[in-house]
């Protein structure tokens, strides 16, 4: 009986071209690119096998014995080796699962231990003058393809990894369990081929075609493919060595030369690293930042000479224009010792953006302590998401002081954390972190609401509280819905707006016209408004006079500086703000001198560590009976 070869013919075809194009590419050197290879190298082999024991078992007349023994042979050494390199494959997504790997590499060498003998006892196939004979234990191949495909399924439901590679990677695996069950009810069509290049192609256009890595604009690996890198080598124990070059005001110099002759700058520099640096791994991050790295040999001074002189000339561009470019550069310390790839990326960039702050040219060697300040952060991060999921965040009251009765008359409620394990943590620290989790909504209500709840349960108006301010994060006023989640929180405590006032600090992040309808709907509902740390950098007399704010807050900093007698400018900014109408609060009032002083300039309230510092709701309790 004659075999059809039509799907071993078309199989062959898609495995070429797949090589071809594959050689031509640039790849990542980690275990999943070198084991696709293996994959695609393999599959060609048993294919070739295939082809040529096929041939020979329907012209077996025309062989020898021993011949068509030895090519049956090793096409069925091959088959289980082929199923072997799936699962093998698929563990390479999973770099923590090394010793399951030795195990099953000893599976596969058993079974070439198995096979090897049916040359002696025929248990696998047997070769005569009538040809090709299945042996009684000819289905034991299907056994090692159940085996490796099913083991392939069990750590792709079980470990976790991102949902296109889980998605993909299934796919291929459930045709290669199609093909195998289609091989064992028609063995005379040589089909499992067929569909093992339908997975190959399954898992080529899913996750495994080079241009997934790589940078369009440079020609270099993109940050993804860089964090695989990364990843893999630290998880073999592998000492990384790496530098980080990032162009200077990279968002500034497309303002200034336009989106195309930067994309020319880029590519050109992209090109000039893959000539000088090949054998390095080249990767653009993006935002103008480059990532070189290796496990090998690295000089970094050689790589600092190298940009100093390549930055010291023009980008020549196409049309002949000469564009100067300024970068600065982080490279790691010999002794660093790294966690994770994540961990490596962000403190990379953390150190690039202090390099920028300190001007052109300048170098930053990223140490141990850089990557400590990384965990910290990451431990603040951690503590400020349980502390919001677990209602933990405290609200101190600082008292604030009025010039003209004299008396305590509000406070400033201010949010507080203190971690289990990190103890109290800084309100710069995790206000920041809240901001850059996208938490800043839930903290703020939270304080809101322990605000409102504090105010309903005691009568403050009976101690002269007429107000409590509330820090409003410029991000809580990009969202329309905040006056509606103020009030619904106010009407759950029977608060009214006016014992509320909301401080708002001007920040260039935030749509200043979604501010000033959100500003116009509380106004409405009888909030007032503060205009927090007015003297820090962006506030100005107009946002002063066309927004409705009642009352500015001049900051700590410019009231310490006055009485340093580094600036003579504050009793000017009470003044002016007194004559436009608005009260004046300033913060940072530490001595009675600075009381009394500021008292003769008009100012209004007055706040700052000579009253109190900010204190619990039972101690700011206690201090306004012993105040009043």
């Amino acid at each position: 009986m004659f075999y059809d070869y039509d799907f071993l013919m078309t199989s062959t075809i898609i495995i070429i071209l797949m090589l071809c194009y594959y050689f031509r590419r640039y790849h990542l050197p980690v275990d999943r690119n070198r084991n696709f290879l293996k994959l695609l190298v393999m599959e060609v082999i048993v294919m070739a096998l295939d082809i040529l024991a096929t041939w020979m078992d329907d012209f077996h007349l025309a062989c020898s014995i021993q011949l068509l023994t030895a090519i049956n042979l090793a096409f069925f050494l091959c088959f289980i080796t082929r199923a072997y390199q799936f699962y093998h494959y698929t563990a390479s997504f999973l770099p923590e699962r090394k010793k399951r790997n030795v195990f099953m590499a000893g599976l596969l060498m058993a079974g070439w231990l198995y096979i090897l003998p049916t040359v002696l006892f025929h248990h696998i196939f047997w070769m005569d003058a009538q040809g090709y004979h299945s042996g009684p234990f000819y289905n034991v191949i299907y056994l090692y393809n159940a085996i490796y495909f099913g083991m392939s399924l069990v750590l792709l439901l079980r470990y976790k990894m991102p949902k296109r590679e889980r998605e993909t990677l299934m796919a291929a695996q459930m045709i290669l369990i199609v093909g195998s069950l289609i091989r064992y009810l028609l063995p005379k069509i040589p089909i499992m081929d067929f569909f093992c290049t339908l997975s190959l192609l399954t898992i080529y256009l899913g996750v495994q075609n080079p241009d997934l890595m790589l940078n369009d604009k440079t020609g270099l690996f993109n940050s993804l493919g860089f964090y695989y890198y990364a990843r893999e080598q630290l998880h073999q124990g592998k000492k990384m060595k790496m530098m980080m070059l990032s162009i200077d005001h990279y968002e500034g110099m497309k303002a200034i030369y336009g989106n195309r002759k930067m994309r020319e700058c880029l590519h050109m520099l992209g090109h000039e690293m893959i000539t000088h640096f090949r054998k390095y791994v080249l990767a653009y991050q993006g935002g103008g930042r480059f990532f070189i790295a290796t496990t090998g040999e690295f000089d970094a001074s050689a790589f600092i000479h190298y940009f100093a002189n390549r930055f010291s000339q023009p980008f020549v561009m196409n049309n002949g224009e000469n564009i100067y470019l300024n970068y600065c550069i982080s490279y790691l310390d010999d002794q660093v010792q790294l966690d994770s790839a994540k961990n490596l990326e962000s403190v990379m960039n953390r150190a690039n953006e202090r390099a920028e702050l300190s001007g052109s040219g300048t170098v930053v060697k990223v140490t141990n302590e850089d990557f400590q300040r990384h965990r910290h952060i990451l431990a603040v991060e951690d503590a400020l998401n349980n502390a919001i999921y677990q209602n933990r965040i405290d609200v101190y009251y600082q008292p604030i002081y009025h010039t003209k009765t004299h008396t305590i008359t509000g406070a400033e409620a201010l949010a507080r954390l203190n971690d289990p394990k990190l103890g109290f943590i800084s309100p710069e620290e995790f206000i920041s972190a809240a901001e850059r989790m996208g938490l800043i909504h839930k903290l703020g209500a939270q304080v809101l609401e322990k605000v409102c709840q504090f105010i309903a349960t005691h009568d403050l108006k009976t101690l002269g509280i007429q107000y409590i301010n509330v820090n409003v994060s410029p991000l809580q006023c990009l969202d329309e819905h905040f006056p509606q989640l103020f009030k619904n929180i106010l009407n759950a405590y029977h608060v009214p707006s006016a014992m509320i006032h909301l401080e708002i600090t001007e920040s260039t992040h935030i749509d200043m016209g979604l501010l000033k309808n959100i500003m116009g709907e509380l106004s409405a509902m009888g909030v007032a408004f503060n205009l927090d740390d007015y003297g820090t950098g962006y506030s100005n007399i107009s946002l002063i006079s066309q927004y409705p704010f009642s009352t500015i807050k001049v900051d700590l900093s410019l009231t310490w500086s006055y009485f340093k007698g580094e600036n003579t400018i504050l009793p000017h900014i009470v003044k002016m703000i007194r004559e436009m109408g608005k009260n004046v609060t300033v913060e940072g009032v530490e001595t009675e001198k600075m009381a009394k002083e500021l008292k003769q300039m008009n100012v209004n309230d007055l706040q700052g560590y000579y009253f109190a510092k900010p204190l619990p709701p039972e101690a700011f309790l206690s201090y306004l009976k012993t105040s009043s």
